[in-house]
């Protein structure tokens, strides 16, 4: 019998240590596998987990400063959003005229750089002209009755419509307002003669240089930034606007009269960009457009307390002289205008929207 040396004795007894850690692995994965098997087979397995859905920012833009209307109106989009959405839909509002003016803002819904801002109608007019028609006045008696016309399935669809057929980039979300425009003068007007040969300053607007007009005015077409030095140098004699409008570059101060005619409802547009709106799933849209609604409610209530406290002001801080126009007054002023604006509206393709406003009087 021979004996293994001792160099030989420690290369066997590695060698037989190397096989059996083989033979281990072996059994633990064959049993690991069999393990996996029996929960397929009916044994318990652990539920999926969801992936969570990834944020989408939306970038939000107006001209208006940070106490404007228009500002706390897309702070409560944001937060409605946030809301319904579960922080899906984040909302990064750019004011002030961050993102340019309202012609530089329109393009930026078409190149994505946009989903969502709030335009006045005059720049939207740009692209579909039959949105200038909501500045003429008189069209509207009341908050109510503009209400009762644009905050309606009905009267939404009859915009959208319009903006898809020009291919605008972008649809409404919700309408809302600055608030009822009425007249500013250097002098008291009173009566129906104090319009004959009044220099009313109007903005660069045919609609309404011929309403103006129909009423005895001299329409002067005036930048809204040069108002304060027209009415200065006697250029202009009145002006219209909202109180926040009046107020904005100072005009109290040179014109001390304040008419309430109220004579517009001066609408402004939350716009969604179409391929924003158009990539999200259904439930999402779904949700953004119950933000909408909820928005369009909530802005007229923020415009008209705007404009109540704004009024208060000229009155006691400003030393303005606010008037209600009579009865009377009103009355001659919307029987001179009225046919003129239903000529209007048929020149322009507008007399299905005149009627309706008219259903609603």
């Amino acid at each position: 019998m021979r004996f293994l040396s001792v160099k030989n004795a420690w290369k066997v007894t590695a060698l037989m240590l190397a096989i059996m850690l083989l033979a281990f692995s072996v059994v633990g994965c064959g049993g690991g596998q069999q393990a996996t098997n029996g929960q397929a087979n009916g044994g318990e397995q652990a539920p999926e987990q969801t992936p969570p859905q990834e944020s989408i920012v939306w970038v939000f833009g107006h001209l208006a400063s940070p106490d404007h209307p228009y500002q706390k109106a897309a702070e409560v989009f944001r937060d409605k959003l946030d809301e319904y959405t579960d922080g899906v839909i984040k909302l990064d509002i750019k004011g002030a005229g961050a993102l340019g003016d309202e012609a530089s803002m329109l393009e930026l819904y078409k190149t994505g750089d946009m989903q969502a801002g709030i335009q006045f109608s005059g720049s939207v007019a740009a692209v579909a002209e039959q949105f200038g028609f909501l500045a003429i006045p008189f069209l509207f008696d009341s908050y109510e009755h503009w209400e009762s016309v644009m905050h309606t399935e009905e009267g939404r669809a009859f915009w959208n419509d319009i903006l898809a057929q020009e291919r605008a980039g972008f649809r409404v979300g919700a309408i809302g307002t600055e608030g009822t425009r009425s007249i500013y003068s250097k002098e008291p007007i009173t009566t129906i003669e104090d319009f004959s040969g009044l220099k009313m300053r109007i903005p660069e607007n045919p609609i309404m240089a011929t309403v103006w007009g129909s009423l005895g005015c001299i329409p002067v077409s005036l930048p809204f930034a040069d108002v304060y030095s027209g009415l200065q140098a006697g250029l202009i004699d009145a002006s219209e606007n909202s109180p926040t409008g009046y107020t904005h570059f100072a005009h109290q101060e040179v014109a001390k009269y304040y008419l309430l005619t109220r004579h517009e409802v001066s609408a402004a547009w939350m716009m969604v960009a179409d391929n924003a709106y158009e990539a999200l799933s259904p439930d999402l849209q779904q949700k953004v457009d119950q933000a909408l609604a909820d928005v369009q409610v909530e802005w007229l209530r923020i415009a008209k307390e705007a404009e109540l406290v704004k009024q208060d002001q000229l009155e006691t801080e400003m030393g303005v002289t606010i008037t209600e126009p009579s009865p009377e007054l009103l009355d001659q002023l919307t029987g001179i205008v009225m046919p003129v604006v239903e000529q209007l509206a048929e020149e322009r393709n507008m007399l299905e929207f005149f009627e309706l406003v008219n259903a609603r009087r």
